[in-house]
């Protein structure tokens, strides 16, 4: 029997291997490297803690972008990155779909098969 189907796991709870404890610690160890202090993340989820980071250091450089922006290009990249690794440790196929700051190229980076341009797309994959 063949079977298609599209798995969503935005918390990690149906792939197994998805660390979040460790992908929260990767993201916070970016905002330090990055010179923002623990306080200023405490007790967030890792994209808050990538938004909060980014607003900080956004607020210390008079409002220069450059810094921020960067951290949280490079944060969601490692995101992107840990979520296709753990597809492939799976053997699945690994979609990305742009949606907020995602682009082709991050994707692309962190080793999507294919890269839809929003989540209509997703359908297709089904027929």
């Amino acid at each position: 029997m063949s079977g298609k189907g599209i798995l969503f796991d935005f918390d990690g709870t149906l792939v197994p291997n998805l660390d979040l404890a460790d992908m929260r610690r990767q993201i916070a160890e970016m905002a330090a490297a990055a010179g923002v202090p623990d306080d200023v993340h405490a007790g967030l989820y890792i994209v808050e803690i990538i938004e909060a980071s980014q607003a900080w250091l956004l607020e210390q450089h008079g409002g220069e972008a450059s810094l921020s922006n960067q951290y949280a290009a490079d944060s969601h990249q490692c995101i992107h990155d840990i979520d296709m690794q753990a597809g492939r440790e799976l053997n699945m196929r690994c979609i990305g779909v742009l949606t907020g700051s995602n682009d082709t190229e991050a994707l692309g980076a962190a080793g999507a098969d294919e890269v839809l341009a929003d989540y209509r797309g997703l359908v297709n994959l089904l027929t």
